[in-house]
Parts: C-alpha cells; structure tokens; sequence
C-alpha cells in the first residue's frame, strides 16, 4: 500500500523489512506478536526501527530515479560510436542495463524510473517494461527535476547516473540503509578511494583527503521529496565538481579547498561548510563500494570498465570491438 509524503506506507511482501514505525497496528493497537527492533533512528521526523520479526510491517518506500539524458563526449563518441552516454554499449549490453539490473535486484529499491530517452537505448523489452520512462532535461538538474515530478510526491528518492558499469546490488542496499538513518535533505556519498581502486584499478578520479581517508565522490544521493531551488543547484554544481575542481573551490571556497587537499578538514566540517555556504541540509556518507565511485566519462574509464566486467565474465582480454556487438 503507498501513501503520499509523509504517510507510512508498508512495503511489498517481495520486499525485506527495513524501515518501519512503532510496532503498532495503524489503529494503534500493538500487534499480536511484537517485532524485535534491531536499531532505532529517525528521518525528517519519521520514526525508523529496524525488525527482525513481526506481523504487519510498516515501512518507507524508497524509488530509484536514474539519470539518462547525458551526452557522450567527443572522445567517447569516437570509440563507442555513441552520442547517448546510457546507450554506450559494454560486452554487447549499453552501460545503463549494469546500472537498471542493479538496482531493480536491491532489497531497498521499490520500483525505478528512467529520465531519458527510451528510444535512444536499446533493451531487452522485459528489462524497458520494468521501469518507468520520462523524458530528460537538457541539463543534469533539468533531469532530475523532471523526474522527480513524474514520480510524485511518495517518500525519499534515490537518485543516480546511468553510466555505472561495476555498481551491484548490495552496494545500492547498504548506501540506502545507511542513508536512512541519517538526517538530512541529501545524503550524499563520498566512496573510500581504496574501494574504488579495488574494483576499477587505474580508474582516473579526482580525490577529496579529509582527516578520515581519501575519497571519490559518489555517483547517487539520497534526496527528501520537498527538495529546495537550493537544492537543485547545489546538486548540479557537486555534479560539475567531480569534473571541475573550481566549481567545488567556488562552492566551499578557497580556503576549505585548500584543506581538503592536505588532509586538514574533517568530514562534518565538510558538511557544515556546504550547509553554510548554500543553505541545503547536506550530509555525506562514507560508502565502501567502488561501483558506487566509478563512472565512464573518458576512453581510459572505458578501458578500466572492460577489463573490470571481463574480469566478472571471464573475458579478460576481450578486443573493444567485441565489446559493441550486438549493436
């Protein structure tokens, strides 16, 4: 049964019980048999206890929400033969199905839906009939704001790329639950570059080094339903900083670069800086899945890819061209 924002919704059979509100009946009358609670939190004022056991959970959906309205880049168009970045096709199949399998696997995921371009990429019709299809925006915030008003207002959203080749299942499921027990308009996560290095070696991503570790930033966030003007731009500028470093310089300014880049500034520090200088309630998350650090935006994150998947599919060594059969 799904409710609107701010209603407690319960959650699908299929589904394992993660997040619910007092054991109670909606009557609040308690249940026959009471749950064990595991852990206790709380989320935008919703209260969230984790069970082991119980009749009649209730729970907070969580949606997925994929951005695929990217554009390849010139150098990526020449050897994938691309415009269309989620079309980009790895071992005959284009990057976004790694990322729809992934996610339509998860325990924490209730349902998915694409902003892009149905047309552009080509998939298997039972995986295209098991999403929803939207169209993109011109720009990333663009997309997102699209997508989010196709979907309604029901709960958080998580929020990712389309161009994700290594993200698993169990990476998507340990960010959200993680993500939901922490406060905030967006939960961002920074990935410890040690798991990125494990799963892609080579990959070329630019690093924050806070007193905690060295991190990649992450390609998902975890976004509360009434999300700000703020918010929406703050998101498009920490998507153009992973890019380009003066974005993230101009966001936090000068001097906090200049600490992230030697170690001095923490993690909530980070965030405070970023809450003070946008007005966005932003928290960030240390993650230690890789696929969660690794996007393709370049040949050389192409390279990195086939040799990860061939790895997976014992097919190390594979030419890039058998890598776009299937076209």
């Amino acid at each position: 049964m799904v409710g609107g924002v701010g209603q407690v919704v319960e959650r699908s059979a299929s589904k394992a019980p993660h997040v619910v509100r007092d054991p109670c009946t909606p009557d609040g009358k308690p249940h026959g048999r009471p749950p064990r609670i595991a852990s206790y939190a709380t989320w935008h004022g919703f209260a969230l206890l984790e069970i082991t056991g119980g009749e009649g959970a209730w729970v907070i959906v969580v949606r997925a929400l994929v951005l695929a309205g990217a554009r390849s880049r010139k150098s990526l168009v020449e050897l994938s033969q691309s415009r269309v970045k989620a079309a980009i096709r790895l071992y005959g199949r284009p990057l976004i199905e790694y990322v729809l399998e992934a996610l339509l696997a998860a325990e924490e995921v209730e349902d998915v839906t694409v902003a892009g371009a149905p047309d552009l990429v080509s998939l298997g019709s039972a995986m295209k009939r098991a999403v929803r299809w939207v169209p993109g925006g011109a720009s990333m915030a663009q997309s997102l704001e699209a997508g989010l008003k196709a979907m309604g207002p029901r709960g958080p959203v998580l929020v990712t790329a389309c161009d994700l080749p290594l993200v698993t299942p169990e990476a998507v499921d340990d960010f959200v639950r993680a993500a939901l027990r922490t406060e905030g308009e967006v939960v961002y996560p920074l990935v410890r570059r040690r798991a990125v290095a494990a799963v892609a070696p080579g990959a070329p991503k630019r690093c924050l080094v806070a007193r905690e570790g060295v991190f990649a930033a992450g390609n998902a966030a975890l976004l509360r339903r009434e999300l700000s003007s703020r918010a929406y731009a703050l998101l498009e500028r920490a998507h153009r900083w992973r890019k380009d470093p003066w974005t993230l310089g101009a966001l936090l300014g000068w001097d906090a670069l200049v600490k992230l880049g030697v170690g001095r500034m923490s993690l909530a520090e980070l965030e405070a800086r970023v809450r003070a200088r946008s007005g966005v309630d932003v928290r960030v998350l240390p993650v230690e899945h890789g696929g969660l650090g690794f996007d393709l935006d370049s040949p050389r994150d192409f390279a990195v890819a086939l040799r990860a998947l061939g790895s997976r599919l014992g097919r190390t060594g594979a030419p890039v061209g058998a890598t776009l059969a299937g076209r």
